[in-house]
């Protein structure tokens, strides 16, 4: 049989296959953790741009308008307390979100001032991220 010097044998090929399928088998279990932080920071990023809204409507509209936890994943929009939601908002399905608050509620005025809270959104991994009202009405986020 002729032989050759400059070859791989099958058993260097198969562990260099094995070796870089347990690779792309870590990077894949890597990769989901990093798409489950993207989906709660994106989560969170819109939670508080519906606060500012919440709170630009209730300024330029001289009236009451709040946002209310309706469930652990569905976020509501209303405009006083008495009149039904006009914006109903659906989180992702691996996020959920509590409030500090019992009513579970956080309501501006025509002032720009607001229910002093907190809202946090957290997933599964134990990620999460806090949103803090102030009574003044200022609105920040913060990584937990």
């Amino acid at each position: 049989m002729f032989k050759s010097e400059n070859a791989f044998t099958i058993i260097e090929l198969i562990t260099v296959l094995a070796i870089l399928t347990l690779m792309m088998g870590l990077v894949l279990i890597n990769m989901t953790g990093i798409f489950n932080l993207y989906s709660l920071k994106t989560n969170s990023f819109q939670v508080l741009s519906l606060l500012r809204k919440v709170k630009q409507l209730a300024i330029s509209r001289g009236h009451n308008f709040g946002l209310k936890l309706i469930s652990s994943s569905e976020i509501a929009l209303y405009e006083d307390i008495d009149t039904e939601y006009f914006q109903i908002i659906k989180l992702d399905s691996d996020i959920m979100i509590s409030h500090s608050r019992d009513s579970k509620k956080t309501e501006f005025y025509p002032l720009g001032n607001a229910d002093a809270g907190t809202i946090i959104l957290f997933n599964k991994k134990g990620n999460c991220y806090l949103i803090i009202i102030s009574s003044t009405g200022r609105i920040r986020m913060i990584k937990g």
